[in-house]
């Protein structure tokens, strides 16, 4: 089971999360995107994950579907749909790639 632990980002002044493999975290996604877009699933969201390289993060959902968004614009860049069940869990490989 992944551990995280919480830290001040000076540069971001935002609170961001530290998951076991290193790989930083704004927490402050989820709150955003509940903001910004508050029907962007068909269902509840499961899973957030920022890509390594900041730029892009993806969510999951009880819908069956995976969507991609720009951080900085929160604007949806792809779906990828398919899942047999609700996404639960997302990760980006560490050069940010591919996502599993």
């Amino acid at each position: 089971e992944p551990q995280s632990s919480v830290e001040e980002d000076p540069r971001t002044a935002g609170i961001q999360t530290r998951s076991e493999h290193g790989s930083r975290q704004p927490a402050a996604v989820p709150n955003t995107l509940a903001k910004k877009k508050p029907n962007c699933h068909q269902h509840d969201v499961n899973a957030v994950e920022v890509s390594p390289q900041s730029t892009v993060f993806a969510t999951g959902s009880s819908d069956k579907v995976v969507k991609l968004w720009d951080l900085q614009s929160f604007e949806e860049k792809a779906q990828l749909r398919g899942a047999v069940s609700a996404v639960v869990r997302l990760g980006f490989n560490t050069t940010g790639d591919i996502l599993v």
